[in-house]
């Protein structure tokens, strides 16, 4: 592990947040990654492991997320979750303060998982299925079995509306 304790990448204020941050003292384009790997292993666990730990002071707490973080393997982290996820969060630890990250190979590996997990790229997000749902809702259009169109992209699919 390097430690960093320059202020080539130093914004002047505190940001991030212990649970999400990284164990370094100094933030890099690593410590961004490192971090993106933590949010997306507690959208898969619902929590992390470093989350509630409790101390006098805020300077004990964010030590002891930094002791736990170093202490928890990644692959005990990662455990009964796809490959891609420990994979990812080993590469980040494995990049020196001032590398740049090789994000092609970091967007391949969930591109080649998004494949593999059957899914196809459709342009159907959540968040759009949830509007177009409530735009139908709201124009009134309420009768069972409806179909709207919904432009998706460079064109349209039909799709069945629930109303209720």
């Amino acid at each position: 592990m390097e430690l960093r304790v320059g202020n080539k990448y130093r914004l002047g204020r505190k940001i991030g947040s212990g649970s999400f941050g990284d164990i370094y003292l100094e933030q890099s384009r690593r410590d961004d990654l490192e971090s993106l790997g933590y949010v997306l292993m507690y959208f898969n666990l619902g929590s992390l492991p470093w989350q509630g730990l409790k101390a006098a002071t805020k300077r004990q707490k964010y030590e002891r997320i930094s002791e736990k973080k170093m202490s928890t393997p990644i692959e005990v982290l990662c455990k009964g979750y796809p490959s891609e996820f420990s994979t990812y969060l080993n590469f980040c630890r494995s990049l020196r303060f001032d590398d740049k990250p090789d994000y092609s190979y970091l967007r391949q590996l969930f591109r080649n998982l998004f494949h593999r997990q059957g899914f196809s790229y459709d342009y159907v997000f959540d968040w759009n299925m949830l509007k177009f749902v409530s735009v139908c809702v709201g124009k009134g259009q309420e009768e069972h079995g409806l179909v709207c169109s919904m432009e998706i992209g460079e064109g349209s699919q039909e799709l069945p509306v629930i109303c209720i």
